[in-house]
């Protein structure tokens, strides 16, 4: 036996328990194995440790990191077994040991003081946290949810107001390297977090950061721009226009511009607005004011970029009014001249209104977005049952057809169908789909809807895209999950109408032997002819 849980502090050295404590308090010890004979597998802040333990008494330990005396991973490992078996606070035992060692405690408290850490102290440990999950090839969804459960843990249980906003500031500012990773499964739970940091950071950036707080926040920057290599989590264009709109320091303002100048972003689509180009524009902007001269005469002073830098600048300085008033002027211009970033431009303006309460703005740019966007989805839809009265949203989705028409060069059906389908106006609709061929997936969930309202016009329509889709799939197995779909609207039909649409769908698809053959296996027997 080497010692038991309630004299091993006798055995470590004061440093070596204190960081000990630490990695404890700061949960980084796991259980990885347990082996038969009483041998446990743990990792210690991604060290391997394993213990052979017989109720309180240790038997023998091995640790990873080849320490030759008893390291602060076993330590930590030691208060997280005496927590658990004796319910007693380990920061207590470490108060006491400390006791009897003859060392003052008053002043080695403070270590442990959670609310004394500095920012940096939070960034070390979200860099380790991180560093133990991006070491692997891919993070699969046990990874990612175990992430987001800890760090939830971790910002829920820190309580006072400037440690949770150094934790925040630390988790946001290297999200990237987790988004720098394969990741495989579904990372909502990981970007929740990442939304909730930073909606903590924007309420702490309005509350007027003393310059601390400022301090750590363009070590933020600095941070995010250097892990962040495909510039994907969006930190930096969060981060550098509120700290451009309240610091006055030109040389921090400089490096900011400088890191920013040294990036650069693959954009798909050169088209599309560029973020960098964003930030890089309101640094400069920040730095002609500070110096008191002229924006640099290479800036293209008309594109989307320059407006929103210029406006993302005016609404972190809470000049509201000027930086809509902004948008505004801009918009028939950026319309007109900057035609494939327009849809971008609506995009930002509807999405500041929204932030700032702005219904009447937001509606007025969100059917915006719906006419020159490439694509409406049902949040846009549901969003417009929230902002307009429903006295007034027939005449409201009137206009809105209209104009989807009428635009001819983003008119696409899919945004059409999408508006009539979910306004249920499904005899529009259906004289849309008239005009088209092979919209199977649409029509078969019209006329679920509409039963029992079917009619011999309505089920040769119907017939005419299941021909259509039985002919586009090639293969034996999309055709039978076509014909499986088919069953279920003739389970509901009368019998004189199962037989019209069957033998319809036959004749369409020239009785081919295989879907015949399928056709008479699943659908009730006297409605097939031979």
């Amino acid at each position: 036996m080497l010692f038991t849980f309630k004299d091993f502090e006798q055995h470590f050295k004061e440093s070596v328990l204190k960081r000990g404590m630490k990695l404890f308090e700061n949960n980084k010890v796991e259980p990885f194995k347990h082996h038969s004979g009483g041998t446990y597998h743990y990792l210690v802040n991604g060290v391997g440790l394993l213990v052979r333990r017989n109720g309180d008494k240790i038997l023998s330990c091995s640790c990873s990191c080849r320490s030759k005396s008893y390291c602060e991973h076993l330590s930590a490992l030691l208060f997280y077994f005496h927590s658990d078996l004796f319910k007693e606070s380990p920061r207590f035992k470490l108060r006491a040991a400390k006791k009897r060692k003859g060392v003052s405690t008053k002043k080695n408290q403070l270590v442990f003081d959670e609310g004394r850490k500095s920012w940096r102290n939070y960034l070390t440990e979200i860099k380790e946290l991180f560093k133990s999950y991006t070491v692997k090839e891919k993070l699969e969804q046990a990874d990612m949810d175990q992430l987001s459960v800890r760090l939830v843990t971790d910002l829920n249980s820190t309580k006072r107001h400037i440690d949770r906003f150094y934790l925040s500031l630390a988790i946001f500012s290297e999200f990237s390297t987790l988004l720098n990773q394969r990741l495989t499964g579904n990372e909502s739970g990981l970007m929740r977090v990442n939304d909730r940091c930073r909606a903590l950071l924007d309420s702490g950036f309005r509350d007027h950061p003393d310059e601390a707080k400022k301090e750590a926040w363009l070590e933020a920057i600095l941070n995010a721009l250097k892990n962040n290599r495909k510039l994907i989590s969006g930190a930096y264009s969060f981060l550098v226009p509120r700290y451009l709109s309240i610091s006055s320091d030109r040389d921090n303002v400089r490096k900011v511009f400088q890191a920013l100048a040294h990036r650069k972003q693959k954009l798909g689509n050169r088209d599309k607005i560029d973020k960098l180009k964003v930030a890089l524009l309101q640094a400069e902007i920040k730095l002609a004011a500070l110096f008191n001269t002229t924006v640099a005469l290479s800036i293209d002073k008309r594109g989307a970029e320059f407006t929103i830098a210029k406006a993302d600048l005016l609404l972190c300085a809470q000049k509201f009014g000027k930086a809509f008033n902004l948008l505004e002027k801009d918009h028939d211009r950026i319309e007109k001249e900057y035609e494939s970033q327009y849809p971008e431009y609506l995009e930002y303006v509807m999405l500041q209104a929204r932030l700032l309460k702005r219904s009447d703005l937001e509606l007025n740019y969100l059917l915006r977005i719906m006419v020159h966007g490439s694509f409406i989805n049902a949040l846009q839809l549901k969003r417009i049952d929230e902002l307009v009265p429903e006295n007034k949203r027939s005449k409201l989705y009137d206009i809105l057809v209209q104009e989807i028409r009428g635009h001819r060069r983003t008119y696409s059906f899919e945004k059409l169908s999408m508006v009539l389908l979910q306004t249920n106006r499904v005899d529009e609709l259906i004289q849309e789909l008239k005009k088209f061929r092979n919209k199977f997936n649409l029509l078969h969930s019209l006329v679920l809807r509409r039963i029992p309202q079917s009619s011999m016009e309505i089920l040769s329509l119907y017939a005419l895209h299941v021909g259509d889709a039985l002919m586009e799939g090639r293969y034996f197995k999309p055709q039978q999950g076509v014909i499986d779909k088919v069953k279920l609207f003739v389970d509901q039909l009368s019998k004189k109408e199962a037989d019209f649409l069957i033998n319809k769908i036959l004749d369409l698809s020239g009785h081919q032997a295989q879907i015949s053959k399928y056709i008479q296996s699943v659908m009730p027997g006297d409605l097939v002819s031979d």
